[in-house]
């Protein structure tokens, strides 16, 4: 897929702060930790760590605590420990708190979530140097963000201070498409950050200019951008309107900046190359090593260029290069490996660079000397979660004695769905390096049967240990349970006849490899707390068969602790409710509850498909339910290019649910064969779907397209248009349309488009000239009428289409205009309840004038240059010697949009345009007699506004309307708002309670609020908090008065947002 949009930005200037906060966590951190303290630490307690508060508010750190993932100690934090904004506090717990290599501290709330998590950290100087974050309360987490330095227990990190950056002042603008087919639509649309007013003869809004240049072809739109700085045209792409195949610049110029993007238009659509960035990998075979071991270095890239190598270079943690040189690739992998000394050898981290094809990337890994650890055998790995088709590698090192082999065994918990219900299980022997260590790798399958639990056992005579790994769909949001026993549905509500899915977990299992310990006991009982009861059918039970007794079932927990049972949810047992499921295991219990209700009574069907927009090789999903009564269900699909597929698919339980798979390319072989070479049809376009049941049927629509994300469904039916409107006997007509998709008939053969031309004015029913003409395959017709003078004479004609149900019409005239005929109206805007005078001169020397006002409907027929609807009230006739007044009464119902009065004179027709609105719009006439004072971009939280008389060349002037505007970030809207005070501390707009004006004063017919304060009696306009663009005015309500000489006072209430204000006030001469 290529993308739709291509945006160009171009810039003025605009400078606002970026916050630095915005880069600090919002949680309590962990921002300091002594791992290997000087001295022996297994003899003194003095490995600590710290804790620190970045945000706003004091936290309760009761029953929080703080683990190590080494040794597994955890300490507990005592109640009454309250850490306050920008406090920190230092905690110590125990000897040999943690190992000094690969260590990762947790900090976790008191509900087990693990709020804080430091990388893997390795500290074996024995000193007075400790890990710490780079700044206070720093949130990001890769190594990269943390320093080894001496240490700083209870003292500032330093702190990050906030950053200035210059951000454009911009205007996009793009196609939604990057190629188009001859008929189609261009839509040219755009966006600018904020609008540009020009002080010519007048205060007025700036044009958007929109050139489109092509082979021979120019056209050029002037526009405004609306109310959401947007700014949207279209471009027919006509050949008869000089459209023609090859590229298309768009050229568009506001003010001083400017923005451009491109199209082609031809017969077939063009697929843009995509080029894809070289991007590395580099990957170790351990995160650590000690020395003697070798290295095992891998680097894979997107793409090779023959005879192009790969430079290595390999930094040692006290910044010496131990190894470099190039590699060449084979089968599109570098591999290398890497032996590490063992005379003098650097200990800590160690840096791997790759650079190829100009570009770099970096890796690290551990030096460490022998682990310490209390344990005989240590076991790790890279990370504790996984997702399928990955390779897992475990490592081990024996911590006091040595032996030649160890066994190994894997156990797999799968989760329910698998094909595979028995999981994993490898029992294996592992040889033991000469230096203690050990490793197992394995490749996790890449299907849903790799996922579950698994729980590595190493066990020899030198002792036992385990480590329990999870696969899972998302790893990056699993968080594994603490509570020593939970239970959870799939759903929240059931219907009958429908399966409840019971899982959850045990924290501490018996038994993790035999299965052999306690069950998960889960009984059900209703929301009142009465027991559910079943009848007693187990034939063992023979003295209490047949008797009631309460409905319970039981789950054996896995070797990982895991659970799953099925519960039918029958009518036989459920009545519609709520029920409560209680799990007891050992001594613990947990609870959860769901809903039971009875299948739906439908007389109608709810089907409805997953989206409306679908890609090559996506699947189509279709659900709903159908009434009671329906066993099965037809589907007939019809493709674009006519071809018709059928489905049969039964329903249960009043569901139905069916899909179909896309082919993944543009084009297949054709199930229509309508001539010899034309043998191929095209995946792409609108499909339907028609669903039969019991004598009924619903149709539905979806659309395949090569940009789905940002494509859209538009079933339309049948259009038509004309190449002009007024013709000479003799000249040729061209009409042009589509139908939307294709229908044939029961044989398959297309239908066909009937097209009609008959005379409107002076009246005759008889039709003039009529013909057929078969649709293209994407819907397209054209059809060519020659308007000889045997058949045509002087006057108005319509050309009308049917296609099966569907109807068209346009409009045209025989003859010429007379252009001294001129028609207008009072105003363009009128308010329901209110009159339209409608006024003409040199009208025909006739008698009489037809006169017909039309409302817009939404028809999607296209009526040559009038609007499509229907005539409001009925044609009148008025007497007229050549100039005339009619006034219209518009009724207080009539509906607010677009109108059309049409005055017909003999084979003229004459039209005026009007809009019924809501609200009329203000424009104000600036006078050269007023003065105007701005400031824009202000950023501050804080804002003064001292307005009095001032004098100016023409005199002394006063204030007479103060306006401002704030504009945010899109996602701020909420979080800023302004507030507008007197001096007198009077709040006159704002959202607090307090405040005079709180709220939108826009509302039908009317658009100010008139308020008092502080004896002032003013009118205030104001657009309502929430928005991007939250505007004032300011001003007394009596046309003659002034605003008084004040400071007024501007609040922008916000925390670190960026928000920009503009205000100006407005200055007239005083008589």
């Amino acid at each position: 897929n290529y993308s739709l949009y291509v945006a160009l930005f171009t810039v003025a200037t605009i400078g606002f702060l970026v916050p630095a906060h915005a880069q600090l966590a919002d949680h309590v951190v962990i921002n300091e930790v002594e791992i290997n303290p000087s001295g022996n630490d297994a003899e003194s307690i003095s490995e600590w760590v710290e804790l620190y508060n970045p945000t706003d508010s004091p936290v309760d750190l009761k029953g929080w605590t703080i683990s190590s993932t080494g040794f597994k100690k955890t300490l507990l934090i005592p109640a009454k420990t309250i850490l306050h904004p920008g406090q920190t506090t230092i905690f110590s717990y125990t000897t040999l708190w943690f190992v000094d290599i690969g260590e990762s501290v947790e900090l976790r709330s008191a509900d087990g979530t693990i709020i804080d998590k430091t990388p893997n950290l390795t500290d074996q100087k024995n000193g007075f140097k400790s890990w710490q974050r780079l700044y206070d309360g720093y949130a990001p987490n890769s190594i990269n963000d943390w320093k080894f330095a001496t240490a700083s227990a209870d003292s500032s990190n330093g702190k990050l201070i906030e950053s200035q950056e210059v951000i454009p002042l911009s205007m996009s603008v793009s196609v939604e498409k990057s190629s188009y087919l001859f008929g189609e639509t261009a839509i040219i649309k755009g966006n600018v950050s904020e609008k540009i007013f020009t002080t010519k003869s007048a205060f007025q809004p700036a044009f958007i200019i929109i050139s489109v240049t092509g082979p021979s072809f120019e056209h050029k739109v002037t526009l405004y951008p609306d109310t959401e700085l947007n700014f949207k045209t279209s471009l027919n792409l006509q050949k008869v309107l000089g459209i023609g195949k090859g590229n298309y610049d768009v050229s568009v110029t506001y003010s001083d900046t400017t923005a451009s993007t491109s199209f082609t238009v031809g017969e077939r659509l063009l697929k843009p190359k995509v080029i894809k960035e070289t991007a590395i990998t580099i990957v170790t075979d351990k995160p650590s090593y000690i020395p003697g071991q070798t290295v095992s270095i891998t680097v894979t890239t997107n793409k090779i260029i023959p005879s192009e190598g790969l430079q290595l270079d390999i930094v040692d943690s006290d910044g010496k290069v131990v190894e470099n040189g190039n590699l060449f690739s084979t089968n599109g992998k570098f591999s290398t490996r890497v032996f590490l000394t063992t005379v003098n050898p650097a200990y800590g981290t160690y840096e791997i660079k790759a650079t190829f094809a100009e570009k770099s990337a970096t890796a690290t890994f551990e030096v460490a000397e022998k682990l310490k650890s209390s344990s005989a055998i240590t076991l790790a790995v890279n990370q504790s979660v996984y997702k399928i088709g990955d390779t897992i590698t475990v490592t081990g090192m024996l911590n006091h004695a040595w032996v030649v082999t160890l066994d190994l065994s894997v156990n797999q918990a799968k989760i329910l769905g698998a094909n595979n219900v028995r999981g994993l299980q490898v029992d294996t022997i592992i040889h033991v390096g000469g230096d203690g260590s050990f490793e197992y790798t394995f490749d996790v399958p890449n299907d849903k049967n790799g996922l579950g639990d698994y729980l590595f056992r190493v066990s020899g005579s030198v002792g036992t240990a385990e480590l329990l790994i999870s696969v899972v769909e998302d790893p990056e949001n699993f968080v594994r349970s603490t509570k020593p026993l939970t239970i959870m549905l799939d759903a929240t509500s059931y219907e009958i006849g429908q399966t409840a899915t019971i899982s959850g977990h045990v924290l501490d299992p018996t038994d993790t490899i035999t299965g052999k310990g306690p069950q998960v006991s889960i009984s059900i009982s209703k929301a009142d707390g009465e027991p559910l009861q079943i009848i007693n059918l187990n034939p063992r039970d023979n003295d209490n068969l047949g008797t009631k007794t309460n409905y319970f079932i039981t789950a054996i927990p896995k070797f990982t602790g895991s659970y799953k049972i099925d519960l039918d949810i029958t009518a036989r047992v459920f009545d519609a409710g709520v029920y409560v499921l209680t799990a007891k295991y050992s001594d613990h219990i947990a609870k959860t509850a769901f809903t039971v209700s009875a299948l739906p009574d439908l007389n109608n069907a709810a089907i409805s498909l997953d989206k409306d927009v679908y890609g090559l090789g996506q699947t189509v999903m279709f659900a709903g339910t159908l009434p009671n009564t329906v066993a099965n269900a037809d589907i007939k699909l019809t493709r674009p290019d006519g071809s018709v597929a059928l489905f049969t698919v039964p329903v249960k339980n009043q569901r139905i649910a069916w899909t179909w798979e896309i082919p993944d390319t543009e084009e297949s072989i054709s199930a229509i064969i309508r001539s010899a070479g034309d043998y191929k049809t095209t995946n792409l376009g609108i499909y339907k779907m028609l669903v039969s049941f019991d004598s009924r049927s619903v149709d539905l629509h979806f659309k395949v397209s090569l940009n789905p994300e940002s494509d859209s469904l538009y079933v339309r039916g049948l259009t038509m248009s004309i190449d002009k409107e007024i013709y000479k006997t003799g000249d040729r007509l061209l009409v042009t349309g589509n139908v939307g998709s294709t229908k044939t008939s029961l044989d398959g053969v297309t239908q066909y488009v009937r097209l009609h031309i008959y005379e409107i004015y002076p009246y005759d029913p008889i039709q003039v000239h009529d013909t057929n003409v078969f649709p293209k395959a994407d819907g397209s017709f054209s059809a060519m009428f020659e308007l000889p003078v045997t058949l045509f004479s002087d006057g108005s004609y319509g050309v009308r289409a049917n296609y099966l149900d569907d109807k068209a019409v346009s409009a045209f005239v025989i003859g010429t205009i007379d252009d001294s005929f001129l028609v207008s109206a009072d105003n363009t805007e009128y308010l329901p309840d209110s009159s339209v005078v409608i006024t003409g001169t040199n009208a025909p020397d006739i008698r009489r004038l037809d006169i017909s006002v039309i409302q817009e409907s939404d028809s999607n027929a296209i009526c040559g240059t009038s609007i499509c609807g229907s005539i409001l009230g009925t044609k009148k006739s008025i007497s007229t010697t050549g100039s005339f007044e009619h006034t219209i009464v518009l009724p207080d119902t009539a509906p607010f949009g677009k109108y059309e009065v049409q005055i017909t004179s003999d084979s003229l027709i004459k039209s005026v345009m009007f809009d019924v609105v809501e609200e009329l719009t203000i424009v104000e006439t600036a006078k050269p007699i007023t003065v105007i004072e701005k400031e824009n971009r202000i950023t501050d939280k804080e804002i003064t506004i001292t307005i009095g008389k001032k004098t100016a060349d023409n005199g002394t002037i006063s204030p007479r309307v103060l306006s401002g505007s704030m504009i945010v970030n899109r996602g701020d809207e909420a979080d800023v708002n302004l507030m507008v005070s007197t001096d007198a501390g009077t709040c006159v707009i704002g959202s607090g309670d307090g405040c005079l004006v709180s709220e939108s004063t826009r509302k039908p017919g009317e658009i100010y609020n008139v308020v008092e304060a502080d004896g002032m009696s003013l009118k205030v306009r104001y657009s309502g908090s929430d928005v991007r663009l939250e505007k004032f005015s300011i001003l007394p309500e009596s046309a003659d008065e002034f605003l008084p000489e004040m400071d007024w006072k501007v609040d922008i209430v916000k925390d670190e947002q960026i928000s920009r204000f503009y205000y100006k006030v407005t200055y007239k001469t005083i008589p």
